[in-house]
């Protein structure tokens, strides 16, 4: 039988389109993805970014009616600053600092910055200072918009979306530098208002010491006689004793961009309007970096005698009326020497020349094998005394009369830098026994304090610095690295840490000696902070044209975090 073959052929002359085509292949792909996409939408999987919002709702044929927000509500709007009324700036008050006015701002003009803080800001809020300026240009738009919003409103006088946009503006003049009022900030605050008023001396029992010692030696709080010398009348002599005031430590720690300098500055601020002695320090890394004349003293350390005089001269500017009532202890004055140690821990340096000198005397004299034990012993204790008596360690009794009070010691150290250094060790010395005032130090970049500086030393050869000098031998930086406030009688210490150089996960702060109870770590703004962030910007003219519409979008691409807002805002807008 004969096979018959068919032959297909195109009845319609259409050419085929082999699968394995470009032009297939790319239409295959694009339908593929146009259904995904529908799918994740369906699915809630796929976010609609504001910038293709009206794409995906046109996909999805969703007709949204959106609402635009008043723009009075978030540019120039006086509200968002606590100080500001009747568009001026009043001066502060200690009842600004509430719970209500937390994520708020505190707005202060560039040229009367310098009465609240003339120590310097911490943080980069001092790059607002160099970037303010007077121009207008943000503040003509706004008023440009509201005209027009405010002709609309005329035309639809039922619409209560443009009913509270103000006729009248004179914001042009607020211009300055803002401080946010954060929630930690509050609750630091109240912790110093505890610590203000529950302040009373207290005196240890007869048997402390043997207490102690049935304890082991374990931190556990020794008993007090709590009925003696209340200083507060508001306290009660019956209280118990956790409401003893107690010297304390607070470390602020947190990503970069998270507003720990700015608590700083804004528990710096209460603390100055409540009449306390604020030592603030609000760039530590200058010691660490900035070249200037260093001496090296006997106990190994680096004094800076420029860099100490100006610390001294930051003192005095704040605290000038409070030390001035502060009386000089003589002996604090004979026992601390030029790097600040201790005079005792200076001549125990000369120890073992003292014991070569004195085995060579006692060789050399023909009577003293003669002499019994007792005698010998004797003897030899006497030379030491004599030696170690007539060792001659610089002093600035040596130069200078007894000052009356802090100031004239201040000054002493201001007008003569080679003693500027003993003056701020003297000056600490004094305050660690004062109860008259209550003390807050407050010192930025904490951690810059446990890394090595820029300088070169031959002494830290061949180790593992590299011939680096760690920043903590410097003496000022040693000082304030000190963590435990107990040797304070009434002190709060409160440091933050900061992290554009360095990385945040090598830090320990338990080899400090630093408790979790006293970290505060701070998180990134929420959104209310961060509406009033961004407003503030805008107000000061760092950025311009900012779709308000797009603020949820901007808070979730940075998280909430200052910096990256900050960066992300002045390279777009």
């Amino acid at each position: 039988m004969a096979t018959l073959f068919t032959r297909r052929f195109n009845k319609y002359n259409i050419p085929r389109v082999i699968n394995n085509t470009k032009v297939h292949k790319i239409y295959r792909e694009t339908n593929k993805r146009h259904e995904d996409d529908l799918f994740k939408i369906y699915n809630k999987e796929l976010v609609a970014f504001p910038y293709e919002e009206e794409k995906y709702n046109e996909l999805l044929n969703i007709k949204v009616n959106k609402e635009k927000r008043n723009i009075a509500d978030f540019y120039f709007n006086p509200n968002i600053y606590i100080n500001v009324h009747n568009n001026k700036i009043k001066n502060l008050e200690f009842s600004d600092f509430d719970l209500e006015n937390v994520d708020k701002y505190f707005l202060f003009e560039k040229e009367y910055l310098d009465t609240y803080f003339p120590e310097g800001l911490a943080g980069e809020i001092p790059k607002d200072i160099l970037m303010h300026n007077t121009d207008n240009d943000n503040f003509d738009i706004f008023l440009n918009k509201t005209s027009k919003e405010n002709s609309k409103a005329k035309s639809r006088p039922n619409d209560a979306s443009n009913s509270s946009i103000p006729q009248n503006h004179n914001f042009e003049h607020l211009k300055g530098v803002g401080i946010l009022y954060r929630k930690l900030t509050h609750e630091i605050i109240n912790e110093l208002k505890v610590c203000e008023k529950k302040y009373k001396i207290t005196n240890q029992r007869e048997s402390y010491n043997l207490d102690k010692y049935f304890l082991g030696n374990k931190n556990v709080d020794a008993y007090y006689d709590n009925t003696k010398n209340a200083i507060n009348t508001c306290v009660d002599n019956d209280e118990e004793k956790s409401n003893i005031y107690k010297s304390r430590a607070i470390l602020i720690d947190g990503k970069r961009g998270t507003g720990k300098s700015c608590i700083l500055n804004s528990v710096v601020l209460w603390a100055k309007l409540r009449s306390w002695i604020v030592i603030f320090v609000p760039d530590i890394k200058k010691y660490k970096f900035d070249i200037n004349t260093i001496v090296r003293s006997n106990t190994n350390l680096y004094i800076q005698p420029e860099l100490s005089k100006e610390f001294l001269e930051n003192i005095l500017k704040v605290n000038e009326q409070y030390l001035k009532e502060i009386k000089i202890n003589k002996e604090i004055l004979y026992n601390t020497c030029l790097d600040g140690t201790h005079l005792l821990y200076n001549k125990k340096i000369y120890d073992d020349i003292i014991k070569k000198t004195i085995e060579e005397e006692v060789a050399n004299d023909t009577n003293y094998p003669k002499l019994s034990d007792i005698e010998q012993n004797m003897y030899r204790q006497k030379l030491y005394k004599f030696y170690q008596d007539n060792i001659k360690i610089p002093n600035i009794l040596d130069k200078f009369s007894i000052p009356q009070n802090l100031v004239e010691l201040i000054n002493i150290g201001i007008n003569n830098s080679a003693y500027s250094n003993l003056c701020v060790y003297i000056l600490f010395e004094h305050l660690k026994k004062q109860t008259q005032f209550p003390i807050l130090i407050a010192v930025d970049q904490f951690n810059y304090n446990l890394s090595v500086s820029e300088y070169l030393s031959i002494n830290f050869e061949n180790t593992k610095y590299n011939g680096y000098i760690p920043t903590y031998y410097f003496t000022i930086p040693k000082l304030l690295l000190q963590w435990n406030t107990s040797k304070y009688k009434r002190c709060v210490k409160i440091v933050s840490t900061c992290w554009d150089r360095e990385n945040r996960r090598n830090f320990r702060p338990d080899l400090l000696g630093i408790n979790k109870k006293e970290i505060k770590t701070l998180r990134n703004f929420t959104l209310i902070e961060f509406k009033n962030y961004v407003s503030h910007l805008f107000n000061q003219n760092v950025i311009y044209n900012f779709d308000i519409d797009k603020l949820e979008y901007f808070y979730m691409l940075t998280g909430g975090n200052g910096f990256q807002a900050r960066k992300l805002l002045t390279t777009l807008y």
